[in-house]
């Protein structure tokens, strides 16, 4: 394994990891609250992230991203390949695999067929349009689900948002209103199914005590399987767009 330190402004500090011909890029940071160091993979930007404590060197941090090269390697191997959304390319739809093709008669809007999404428009708006597709696919089946999780409790339907967090997929206010994410509509529908189930439960229980993990088994339709999903492809989920 060889190590090629990259010349960065002093605020981004970086290492070339070179492990079995593959380069791995890692970016360190400080976080005044890490009690430890701790390296995590960015699925987007297709690199490692390494997290310092505000006292912990540089050199030490790096030390320990090369100790883990091998783990990252794989991590990164594991993922899918980073795919943008443009024509001729295939992305996960509830699971199963959908093929983009630009028609730019197709229509006043994309529409899926067969396992195709046929995009209209402009050539470079392709992105664009599949993007927002998604997105507005993703409200629809995410408020549609915490609408029929909050009534088996007896609650009126929550305010959905979406956004494309990094680290969470669902969050809950303790205004009731759910935040989660739009890639959850590219899972297979049982994980989206959790993942509102999860929320949902919150507007009952703001903790994670076992009243709450008893309400979540109950909404849930399968929540171990799509625990284990997540835990397997979650990740792989933010390798598209």
């Amino acid at each position: 394994m060889s190590v090629t330190r990259l010349r960065q402004p002093a605020q981004i500090p970086e290492e070339v990891l070179e492990v079995d011909g593959r380069r791995i890029l890692v970016r360190a940071k400080r976080h005044h609250g890490a009690r430890r160091i701790t390296l995590r993979i960015d699925p987007r930007l297709d690199c490692a992230i390494l997290t310092l404590p505000r006292r912990t060197s540089l050199k030490s941090g790096f030390g320990f991203a090369r100790e883990k090269a091998d783990w990252l390697a794989r991590r990164l191997g594991a993922l899918p390949p980073l795919t943008a959304f443009e024509d001729d390319a295939t992305f996960p739809f509830q699971g199963d695999p959908v093929l983009i093709r630009h028609f730019p008669l197709a229509g006043p809007a994309p529409m899926l067929s067969g396992g195709i999404l046929h995009v209209p428009g402009e050539a470079h708006q392709v992105p664009g349009q599949v993007l927002d597709w998604l997105r507005g696919q993703a409200l629809l089946a995410l408020t549609v689900t915490a609408e029929e999780k909050a009534a088996a409790i007896d609650l009126p339907p929550p305010p959905v948002t979406i956004r494309d967090p990094r680290a969470r997929w669902g969050s809950c206010s303790a205004a009731g209103r759910l935040s989660l994410s739009w890639r959850l509509v590219m899972a297979p529908p049982m994980v989206l199914d959790y993942v509102v189930a999860h929320e949902v439960a919150h507007l009952r229980h703001l903790n994670h005590g076992a009243k709450f993990r008893a309400l979540v088994a109950d909404l849930a339709e399968a929540q171990t399987e799509a625990e284990a999903w997540l835990t397997r492809q979650g990740t792989g989920l933010h390798r598209y767009g």
